[in-house]
């Protein structure tokens, strides 16, 4: 299936994922890098689940999301961790 790159989603996975590519100056050139890093980022994506929003897909090898509504790459984004606090706080006076 074909899905739709716009410059808009290029320009967040640049932002997001590689803003060293800030640094390349021909614009078309930039692009190019983000759409071959974002088609790889498809190849190794699965289905997660769908509502009106679209199909949300799941890539672990980029540990990335990316939501597809009517053919069109909507978004992509990383899923935050779960923050698990390693020091937990006593709450009672330890008693020698």
């Amino acid at each position: 299936m074909e899905i739709e790159l716009t410059k808009h989603i290029l320009q967040r996975y640049i932002e997001r994922f590689n803003p060293n590519l800030e640094s390349v100056e021909n614009i078309k050139d930039r692009f190019s890098r983000a759409r071959q890093a974002i088609i790889s980022i498809l190849e190794t994506a699965h289905y997660v689940s769908d509502d009106h929003r679209g199909v949300l897909l799941h890539s672990p090898l980029h540990r990335c999301n990316l939501i597809v509504r009517k053919r069109k790459l909507i978004t992509l984004y990383q899923p935050e961790k779960k923050h698990v606090n390693p020091k937990r706080e006593r709450t009672h006076a330890a008693k020698y």
